[in-house]
């Protein structure tokens, strides 16, 4: 079986757990101010991720503002490039594969303020039950369709996957490729449809507009030239490092994140959602506790 790549999009979002980020007031603002309420309850949660992008510009741009410079520290690198960095981390996809139920049953989950649940073959049938796509970009896949690929958390309420086609192995490394135009494109957003979604509701729209905050920041990178290798704690963790392509480490990136074990039950508002804590929002906004 050859190996498969992992989505980078975890180490991409890392910058989403940057403290102090207040999403302007007008984020809360109604969809339509003049209309009645009741017009504004029919559009449905997809619908309003389309027509609040153009309401929102000026909101993203001040967040694009505030984020430079947190990117540019990110991206750039800490260190001289690294001889055979390449190899020095663990194949991750053939230990998965030699695992009882192989890939498919095997996956590596990331806690901390941005969890990530990253598959390095098929995603299980049934996982999307119960997930409601409501943003795609116009290069990805649905998961069924992907070789692999990975889960994010942006918000108590959203997922945002990438499949692998945007990434390829370089010996034990998996990076992103030079000839992707834009990383955000093979992205797909889906929220938890447990949440019924009224736009006319604050409490219903702020989980919406931060998790497109948090979309719209991963568009703004573009395609980052990055790679992660795997180093073992022990049988059944890791510790992801990230590199430039040229093998430069990018610590900056890896500052306070968390190991990486492999699991075998994935629920992902247990292990994902749920556990979201970084927010955009100056407070947590869910009375029902997101459980």
């Amino acid at each position: 079986m050859s190996m498969k790549k992992a989505s980078l999009l975890p180490s991409v979002l890392f910058f989403a757990s940057v403290p102090a980020l207040a999403v302007p007031a007008e984020y809360g603002a109604p969809l339509e101010p003049g209309e009645p309420t009741a017009n504004q309850t029919e559009i449905s949660a997809p619908a309003f991720w389309q027509l609040m992008q153009s309401d929102l510009k000026e909101a993203f741009a001040e967040l694009e503002s505030s984020m430079e410079l947190v990117l540019e520290e990110i991206l750039t690198p800490t260190g001289a490039p690294k001889t055979k960095w390449r190899e020095s981390g663990e194949d991750i996809a053939a230990i998965l594969a030699s695992l009882p139920g192989g890939p498919t049953a095997n996956a590596l989950l990331t806690t901390g303020e941005v969890p990530t649940l990253t598959f390095f073959g098929p995603i299980p049938p049934g996982l999307m039950d119960g997930w409601q796509l409501v943003q795609a970009g116009v290069n990805s896949v649905a998961p069924a369709d992907a070789a692999s690929g990975g889960f994010v958390a942006i918000g108590r309420r959203h997922l945002a996957f990438s499949d692998d086609r945007a990434t390829e192995n370089l010996d034990n490394a998996y990076c992103t490729r030079s000839d992707v135009e834009e990383f955000a494109s093979h992205v797909r957003v889906y929220r938890d449809e447990r949440f019924p979604f009224d736009a006319s509701s604050e409490t219903d729209r702020d989980p919406e507009i931060e998790a497109m905050a948090l979309h719209h920041i991963l568009g703004m990178m573009g395609n980052p030239q990055v790679c992660i290798i795997y180093e073992a704690i022990d049988q059944n963790s890791f510790r992801e490092v990230t590199y430039t392509r040229n093998g430069e480490p990018l610590g900056n990136a890896d500052t306070d994140s968390e190991p990486s074990r492999i699991v075998q039950n994935f629920d992902f508002r247990e292990q994902l959602t749920s556990q979201m804590t970084s927010s955009l929002f100056d407070e947590d906004v869910d009375p029902e506790n997101e459980e």
